[in-house]
């Protein structure tokens, strides 16, 4: 009997030892399976998500309208954010963007599988919150886009928005960077014949960035696009070397290769801008010419 007994406790303590084994594994797994899809949603969504983005109905708009004024309609909600992915912690990262193209703003990106396995789930404190949020990419021929998806509380998709990278990197910590930077390279930037009011005549560049050369006594350029608040903010505006003590404003107005640089005038009570005298007359230069 006592050998019988034996037997049995040696063969419950087997049974213990692998059934506790199994447990460990187990819970090891469930443990892994998080960090490992993490890593996998990493190597998968990286490559696509660092750049400075704004959406592509402002891009397409500014071609129609060359009018950084008309085209502020397309800026409602979040029109451009950034995406550093070295920023990356544990399972998210943080975006930043711009509200309205008017004030900073940021939202969550969670490195964890959204409504599908194609898109990651964002966390935006702003909107309804009977309302979620999904990243996701679009592949194309020449391009990559990424696309926000939103929801209502029965997953049932209610919009999207497709953003377009402008810049591979934030050059200016300003969340409105983007907007600046591909307003003035599709309206802007290139190589012009100049003729001031008195009829003299020059070559200047402007460039992406803002930067002005050949220009006497100009060094940068802004042009606005935030026409959330006001007054006298009610017509395109062009201004030189913003924020210094030489600082000058002007009206602009853009006919096919021509930019037309306008003072301008007020209403009474300088609430309302209007074009006055033409200062300069720019005449793109064609590709290719000096």
């Amino acid at each position: 009997m006592k050998k019988v007994f034996y037997l049995l406790s040696i063969i419950t303590l087997f049974s213990n030892c692998r059934s506790n084994n199994k447990q460990t594994a187990t819970d090891s797994a469930k443990t892994s399976r998080p960090i490992d899809q993490t890593q996998q949603l990493i190597k998968k969504f990286k490559p696509f998500l660092p750049g400075v983005w704004v959406t592509i109905d402002y891009i397409n708009d500014l071609d129609k309208t060359h009018s950084p004024f008309k085209s502020f309609v397309k800026l409602h909600g979040i029109p451009s954010f950034i995406i550093d992915a070295d920023s990356i912690k544990a399972d998210s990262l943080v975006a930043g963007a711009s509200m309205n193209n008017h004030e900073g703003d940021q939202f969550v990106i969670y490195l964890k599988k959204g409504i599908n396995p194609a898109v990651l789930p964002l966390k935006m404190d702003y909107e309804n919150r009977m309302h979620f949020y999904d990243l996701g990419y679009l592949i194309n021929k020449n391009d990559t886009n990424l696309v926000i998806y939103r929801y209502d509380k029965n997953k049932k998709l209610i919009n999207q928005i497709i953003y377009e990278k402008v810049i591979d990197k934030d050059m200016n910590g300003d969340m409105g960077y983007g907007i600046d930077y591909i307003t003035n390279k599709k309206l802007i930037s290139g190589k012009y014949i100049v003729t001031d009011s008195l009829g003299n005549t020059t070559n200047i560049e402007f460039t992406n960035d803002g930067k002005v050369a050949g220009f006497p006594g100009i060094s940068t350029y802004y042009v606005n696009t935030d026409f959330e608040a006001g007054p006298a903010n009610n017509i395109d505006q062009l201004s030189f070397d913003l924020y210094t003590k030489h600082q000058k404003d002007f009206a602009f107005k853009i006919y096919e290769d021509t930019l037309n640089v306008y003072r301008t005038t007020a209403n009474a009570d300088s609430t309302l801008l209007f074009f006055g005298k033409l200062v300069y007359k720019m005449v793109r230069k064609k590709q290719g010419g000096n």
